[in-house]
């Protein structure tokens, strides 16, 4: 009989009262992100998403702390480290009267990838939590339609008869639409949300309804997510399909992956050698959605790093940064903003989280198909949100969601087939289709439709 570490995994028991039930308060933040409203609390006026941010962060670091969420990882220091960090340079930059920010800066960025890391453990809970996302984000086709024909907001003239919703802002139309800003502050958030989800939507919520059923989940999201015409939303989705399309085609070549990781290594060093601008500014040129936002995004890159390398150990605050005067304030660029505002350990911490994660899932064992195919769901997605962040900020719903979907992958690092409960039934595994296209397989794993 095997024996594994009693901190590894869920005895049967635990698993039949928690692994098929996805927790209250993961499912009453996820739908707090969708709600544009302003409301009070303790007299401070907060969005609602971050007011269940705040409500919810001792219950998640205290489910952490008592082991709720496994073994501690080098993401959970990371993470850790990275709040911290931007608690003293801000106290540094500007005083103790930041305390409200900080905050809920660690809220939003501890406390929801906490919520993820010790509330998301099974493959049920996992699925749950892609479902709840791809169908509430395509259920908002119709309303982004209207607006992006009309631009008439009808979501947010609805939420205002019911509190304060977000006034509906200003934004210009592109290849002849109004761009679509939904239950959102911005059009930015509506794909950053939603070009999100391709992978989710793919390998996760669309795992066992064949290649259709697959293909039109993926596609209702991703049409829906189009209409917010922002860059940086639309690179996360090209580059998930393209990674979605690659695992199609070579899904016979085991290899595929380290392939793919190799041509990408050549690519940047042949660009880095023959073209005189570095290769992320190539990239960012190539994928913004007219000359004049790529331009933009290389300039806000090239100032922005030397305002962090000017100010290594604690950035610059809230401070404006060094920039031409007349190159927008608004630092579009999630991958440097930390070095920028909280000096370089910061800007090394985010990063570190990131690919610490990213790392530690891409290694683990994994032996059973449907939990490959999630592990490449919740990959593509996060490669997407990689992409997204060299051209457009995390900040509020978006950020709050990437912090979340990083926390949420932990349980894969725990994973044990043996561990869950025959009891427990994935409700995906009631819907299979007896045939495939495909032949089956026998003695070698693939992470393909």
């Amino acid at each position: 009989m095997a024996v594994t570490h009693p901190e590894e995994t869920y005895t049967r028991a635990q698993t039949r009262d928690t692994g098929a039930k996805l927790n209250i308060l993961v499912v009453f933040f996820l739908f707090s992100l969708l709600v544009p409203l302003t409301i009070e609390l303790a007299g401070i006026k907060l969005l609602a998403y971050r007011a269940v941010a705040l409500l919810l962060f001792f219950p998640a670091f205290i489910a952490w702390c008592r082991g709720q969420a496994g073994p501690r990882i080098f993401a959970d220091y990371a993470m850790i480290g990275l709040s911290a960090w931007f608690i003293i340079a801000m106290v540094a930059n500007h005083g103790l009267g930041v305390w409200q920010t900080v905050g809920v800066h660690t809220a939003e960025l501890l406390g929801c990838y906490l919520l993820g890391r010790a509330f998301v453990r099974t493959p049920v809970q996992f699925f749950k939590v892609a479902k709840l996302l791809v169908v509430c984000f395509s259920l908002l086709l119709p309303f982004a339609l209207i607006e992006a024909l009309t631009a008439q907001n009808v979501l947010l003239q609805l939420w205002s008869y019911v509190g304060s919703a977000f006034p509906d802002v200003d934004h210009e139309q592109r290849l002849g639409f109004d761009r679509v800003q939904g239950p959102f502050e911005h059009p930015i958030h509506f794909g950053v949300y939603g070009g999100a989800l391709i992978g989710l939507a793919c390998y996760v919520y669309g795992y066992g309804r064949g290649v259709w059923g697959r293909i039109w989940r993926t596609g209702l999201v991703a049409l829906t997510a189009f209409f917010s015409l922002s860059s940086g939303p639309l690179a996360a989705m090209t580059a998930q399909f393209g990674l979605i399309a690659w695992d199609v085609i070579l899904r016979d070549v085991k290899s595929r992956w380290w392939i793919l990781a190799g041509l990408v290594a050549i690519w940047y060093v042949v660009i880095d050698i023959l073209s005189n601008r570095t290769p992320i500014e190539v990239m960012i040129s190539y994928f913004a959605l007219n000359a004049q936002t790529g331009y933009g995004r290389i300039l806000i890159f090239d100032y922005g790093m030397q305002n962090a390398l000017a100010n290594p150990l604690f950035g610059i605050g809230f401070d404006d940064w060094i920039r031409p005067a007349w190159l927008t304030d608004s630092v579009d660029m999630f991958w440097i903003y930390y070095a920028m505002i909280a000096g370089l350990p910061a800007g090394f911490l985010v990063l570190a989280a990131y690919f610490g994660m990213m790392i530690s899932v891409i290694k683990r064992p994994l032996t059973d198909p449907k939990m490959r195919q999630y592990r490449m769901g919740w990959i593509v997605t996060m490669v997407g949100l990689f992409m997204a962040g060299w051209m457009v900020h995390f900040w509020k719903v978006p950020f709050v969601l990437y912090c979340f979907l990083l926390g949420a992958a932990g349980w894969f690092l725990t994973y044990k087939p043996d561990a869950i409960s025959d009891d427990v039934k994935d409700p995906q595994d009631e819907r299979k289709f007896n045939y495939t296209r495909f032949p089956v397989r026998r003695g070698r794993q693939t992470e393909s439709f």
